[in-house]
């Protein structure tokens, strides 16, 4: 839509992508050092207007400058909004539940944009399609004004619900989580900016890819519901190691899919890998965060490697096919897996902190 509304070139268009990951990393950096600070619902209510506004003006840039400029401020308010509802949800006495419901809802509101997306591009323009994220943000608007005004952070002592382990060895594990939630959200990214291309390359037309992609997300709600529904029950270490099976066996299942059948069902495969592992990895990382400065970084890292896995992929299929990026994405979510069990072998006291059940 950028190319046809601006006439601008496709790689132009992938450097407004670029911009608006590099406001995210502005807006997470600027979460990490304003929470502290600053009360919590003014600074939803800040960056959901600043965001709304920025999405508005989208469909209206009548610039190549001006749309760059728009989308950056888009991207920093929408990751500083994200950033500050993490820390708020990693509250929770089972972060994994309030984690795993986010994730359900995002991805809810994910297959309803595709959806109005469309419809808005085929019936109204292509305007009113690239501003449609301002209805969304908008209700973000409304929605904080129902946080407490005295929400911020250092009120609540999160390693209060330490039952066993010391606090030195709850930052240690803090930090462990945070080098795997980078390194499974890398292997991640590395997929995500060619499922459509694998689906074209496999025979699919550019419609089955997107009602498939569609239908997806409205599947893989199902999956990541589970730590909404059981929390941890059985320990953290054993989701994560079926979630990294799952991620394995969903990106050798888009390999394979020839039919939107096969398709819709390994995409919603890898979408619900991919939303419990960021649950799995987000939660071990508040629950290892007695000063919540961990958490504050979560979306720092999950910016970080929103850049770093597009550009592994985009490295590899320079060198080769779109097989290499799909052969190379599972080592960096197994690395992830064997650092977090290597250290719960060795430091059981302060892996098993985590309550079992909710």
């Amino acid at each position: 839509m950028y190319n046809d509304t601006l006439r601008i070139s496709l790689s132009q268009a992938g450097f407004v992508q670029t911009i608006d990951q590099a406001g995210g990393v502005v807006g997470a950096v600027l979460g990490f050092i304003l929470m502290p600070r600053a009360p919590w619902r003014l600074l939803i209510l800040g960056a959901s207007l600043a965001a709304t506004v920025a999405n508005a003006l989208t469909g209206m840039a009548d610039s190549y400058l001006l749309l760059c400029s728009v989308r950056f401020a888009s991207g920093l308010s929408v990751v500083l909004l994200t950033t500050v509802c993490a820390c708020i949800m990693a509250r929770a006495t089972v972060p994994d539940r309030a984690f795993g419901a986010g994730m359900a809802i995002s991805l809810l509101l994910s297959a309803a944009a595709i959806w109005l997306l469309d419809a808005l591009r085929e019936y109204i323009g292509y305007g009113a399609a690239l501003s449609s994220g301002a209805l969304w943000l908008g209700a973000a608007v409304f929605l904080s004004l129902l946080l407490p005004a005295d929400l911020r952070g250092g009120t609540v002592d999160l390693g209060s619900r330490d039952g066993e382990g010391t606090r030195l060895g709850a930052i240690a594990f803090g930090k462990i989580a945070l080098v795997g939630l980078l390194l499974f959200a890398v292997g991640a990214n590395v997929v995500s900016g060619f499922t459509e291309r694998v689906g074209l390359a496999n025979g699919l037309n550019p419609a089955q890819v997107a009602n498939a992609a569609a239908f997806s997300y409205i599947l893989s709600i199902v999956a990541v519901l589970i730590p909404t529904a059981v929390g941890v029950i059985g320990g953290r270490l054993k989701w994560i190691a079926f979630t990294t099976l799952l991620f394995f066996g969903a990106i050798w299942a888009l390999y394979e899919s020839t039919t939107t059948f096969s398709y819709t069902i390994a995409f919603a495969a890898y979408l619900s890998a991919w939303g419990l592992g960021l649950t799995y990895y987000m939660s071990l990382v508040a629950d290892n965060d007695p000063d919540e400065k961990f958490t504050r970084m979560i979306y720092i890292i999950n910016v970080a490697a929103q850049a770093i896995g597009p550009a592994i992929g985009a490295m590899l299929v320079a060198k080769g096919s779109l097989s290499i990026v799909l052969l190379a994405a599972p080592f960096p979510a197994a690395a992830a897996l064997v650092i977090i069990a290597v250290y719960a072998a060795r430091r059981p006291h302060e892996a098993a902190r985590v309550p079992a059940a909710s």
